[in-house]
């Protein structure tokens, strides 16, 4: 993979981040439950942070390799307080 493909690919990630952020912030400005869940990252962590995070272990059972398969800590991300 050269380095235009993998620029491409994480733009195109951030800009699906990005997206997904300004309906969540559309969902809330309209006093609106809203739950989302990713994967536990930093960047998740600095997209999110005026909101209520849940860490839970979810098991990666999908993925072309085996050694790719297993726990992997998820966030559930809420606007409200349970």
């Amino acid at each position: 993979m050269n380095l235009l493909s993998i620029v491409r690919k994480n733009l195109i990630l951030i800009l699906n981040l990005l997206y997904w952020k300004n309906i969540i912030i559309w969902i809330n400005s309209n006093e609106s439950s809203v739950m989302l869940s990713n994967y536990n990252t930093l960047l998740i962590k600095k997209l999110y942070c005026e909101y209520n995070f849940h860490y839970i272990e979810a098991h990666k059972n999908i993925g072309a390799s085996a050694i790719n398969r297993g726990a992997v800590e998820v966030v559930i991300i809420t606007n409200y307080v349970n």
